[in-house]
Parts: C-alpha cells; structure tokens; sequence
C-alpha cells in the first residue's frame, strides 16, 4: 500500500497527518498479486472543517485593589480561556459585560499556543450586586453567560 507516494505495511495502522481543514483527500488501494492482476479502489472524503474559536468565563483571581468599592472580600477578575484562535502573540480588544451591557473594554495581549489556547485573567472585576449573567467578548467571539 501506498499513502503519499510512500510504501507503507498494511496492518490498518497508517494514519495520514498534517491535511489542514476542509480540504478533499483521496486514498487509493492497488492490491496485485504475484501473477500480475491487480484491482484498485479508492475513496475520496474531506477533512473535518476548522473547529469554531470559543471562550470560556469563569471567577478569577480575588481582586480587592481600588477604593470606594464594594469588592472587599467578595470581588474577582474575569478569568477566560480561549480556543481555537491563531497561534502567535495577538493583542485582542477584550469586553466585560453583565445583564445592564458593556462595562468595561480594554486591549489584552495573548499568548496563543500551537494549539490555539490561551488564557489571562481580564481587567474586569466583579463585584457583588452587579447584575448577571457575567460574559466576556474577546475579538468578537462571546464567551458563555455565567453566574458566580
């Protein structure tokens, strides 16, 4: 068997890597025998498509650093977690909201990992009595609504 151009063993073990998303790829089997007959098959599928960017909201690290608040001790940053974004240094605009709108937005620089993950705790705090549900927006990707 062949994949690639490549002689490969043919236990079913062979796994075909690095394809990109989205894109058709064919396989094709050439069985012969030792007389000279050969039948050939092929099969033709598209490989899965790029999955969507997500962020996940959850409580940060408690947050009790400016005065004429309510936080103390009750008060946390916006922690979020990002998915599927382009790896690299990317700085993002990044909003904090709850159920009134928008309260906050600011540019927040990640660290995106070949696996398109990050992570960073926001400087959005939230304080007890503000309205939930909590989300964040991070380049126009929402992140789920939550309550703490």
């Amino acid at each position: 068997m062949k994949i690639g151009g490549n002689n490969t063993k043919n236990d079913g073990t062979q796994k075909v890597t690095g394809l990109g998303y989205s894109t058709d790829r064919t396989i094709k089997v050439i069985a012969s025998d030792n007389a000279g007959q050969s039948r050939s098959w092929s099969k033709t599928e598209k490989t899965n498509p790029k999955p969507a960017r997500s962020v996940t909201l959850s409580k940060g690290p408690n947050y009790n650093g400016y005065s004429n608040s309510t936080c103390d001790p009750d008060c946390y940053k916006y922690h979020v977690e990002l998915y599927n974004f382009a790896p690299g240094t990317h700085t993002y605009l990044a909003q904090c909201y709850h159920s009134g709108g928008m309260f906050s937005d600011n540019n927040v620089t990640f660290n995106v990992n070949g696996n398109g993950r990050a992570s960073a705790d926001l400087p959005c705090v939230i304080e007890p009595g503000w309205s939930e549900p909590y989300y964040a927006v991070i380049d126009g990707t929402q992140s789920n609504k939550t309550t703490f």
